[in-house]
């Protein structure tokens, strides 16, 4: 029977495909795991990195087919500062947090462990968590039907384009994770080039970001919530962000911050 099953489906790419055909067939249920990532991709990982479901990181596959972690890293470099931030604080590693700046109307996206995303403008949640498809599928195909997962357009407006503080460092003190984040001058540079800032881009002396995160509670998964964030003074340069879980009465949305 698999062998004829196989033979069904020559336009699929590859095994997974296939075999996901074939068990529809004969309809078995599969349970989803959400920090699963077999990463089927090619080109930049970017848009899954900074939008991962609300479910504990288990794994990725296929790394090699993607473009290095972080800007400015190699590969193995990359690799070793993403694993240095699992291995710190497993249980937030790359969960999200939403928060807003009501008076330079910003909006902060957090994926610990890996970027902070400063938009020039106020972005609602439901946008936040689609994947913003920096990436193609593996067999080189750029359409949203080929994954299996809500995806949204890359911004074509370069002013729209968020400010990206990359991972630098990431250690714990105590019961609190502290990272710090890097700006990455490259989009700063295109904004300028097209004259997205009449005045000056957002967070003009902010060239850092520390997020001090508290530890998530040991069941948190079994009822999971996006995360909350809080913003801090800024000083010489660098602008605090507390992350930790939401607390009674909190929304975690933009009405806790306009």
């Amino acid at each position: 029977m698999a062998g004829e099953c196989l033979e069904r489906y020559p336009r699929l790419y590859g095994s997974d495909d296939r075999l996901h055909a074939c068990i529809s067939e004969l309809g078995v249920p599969l349970s989803r795991e959400f920090g699963f990532h077999q990463w089927d991709i090619r080109g930049n990982p970017h848009g899954l990195l900074a939008a991962h479901p609300i479910a504990p990181f288990v794994s990725i596959h296929h790394v090699e087919a993607v473009d290095p972690l972080f800007p400015g890293l190699s590969t193995l470099e990359s690799l070793k500062l993403f694993t240095k931030a699992m291995n710190t604080e497993p249980r937030s590693f790359l969960q999200r947090a939403v928060c807003y700046d009501a008076i330079q109307k910003l909006t902060f996206s957090v994926s610990l462990g890996y970027v902070v995303q400063v938009f020039p403008n106020i972005v609602l949640p439901r946008e936040l968590e689609r994947s913003e498809q920096t990436y193609v599928a593996w067999n080189r195909v750029n359409k949203r039907d080929e994954f299996d997962f809500d995806t949204r357009d890359v911004y074509r407006s370069v002013c729209k384009k968020p400010i990206l503080f990359f991972l630098k460092d990431v250690k714990k003190d105590g019961n609190v994770t502290l990272s710090s984040y890097k700006r990455a001058k490259r989009t700063d540079d295109l904004k300028r080039k097209v004259f997205c800032f009449p005045r000056s881009p957002p967070l003009p002396y902010v060239d850092e970001i520390q997020i001090s995160g508290n530890p998530l509670s040991e069941n948190w998964h079994l009822v999971p919530r996006r995360l909350c964030c809080n913003l801090n003074q800024t000083r010489n340069g660098t602008l605090g962000l507390v992350v930790e879980q939401c607390r009674r009465g909190s929304l975690g949305s933009v009405s806790d911050s306009l």
